[in-house]
């Protein structure tokens, strides 16, 4: 199913199904694109695909095809704590260590005037230490929804 919806989408799109690649982001697809334009228009090929001027363009068609394809298999964006912490105010995405917590939350990292850091729900109410909740990863929230003006 996933092939022929995306077999769908690429051809909607006309871009070069062919020269994608599960995994592969998005500007590294374009490139990939663009190469093999380039390199059809220095042999003197028939090109068969001829990418618009516009590079946003062609970038959304990329990246629309690979949410297609990869769909829930793309690599995870958590941050171990351990690894690195959030910027102090940042409102982020947290993870839970606790067994019976597996939804994450939406939370603020704060640092206080001796260099220690606490996570706190965004209603800031109290930390999740408090109440005996640990988190174990982070993620940065996405960005907002915006209506595309024409």
């Amino acid at each position: 199913m996933k092939i022929i919806i995306f077999i769908i989408i690429a051809c909607t799109l006309f871009v070069a199904w062919s020269l994608c690649i599960v995994g592969a982001s998005a500007d590294e697809q374009l490139e990939m694109i663009y190469a093999k334009d380039l390199e059809r228009k220095e042999n003197s090929m028939d090109n068969t695909y001829a990418p618009t001027e516009n590079k946003e363009q062609e970038k959304i068609k990329v990246e629309s095809i690979d949410i297609v394809v990869t769909g829930g298999e793309r690599k995870s964006e958590w941050i171990p704590i351990g690894e690195r912490l959030p910027e102090a105010g940042e409102y982020i995405l947290v993870s839970f260590a606790n067994e019976g917590f597996s939804l994450p939350d939406i939370a603020v990292y704060e640092v206080d005037s001796y260099g220690n850091g606490v996570f706190y729900p965004a209603d800031k109410t109290v930390p999740y230490s408090l109440i005996g909740v640990f988190v174990n990863a982070w993620m940065p929230l996405p960005e907002p929804y915006k209506e595309k003006t024409e």
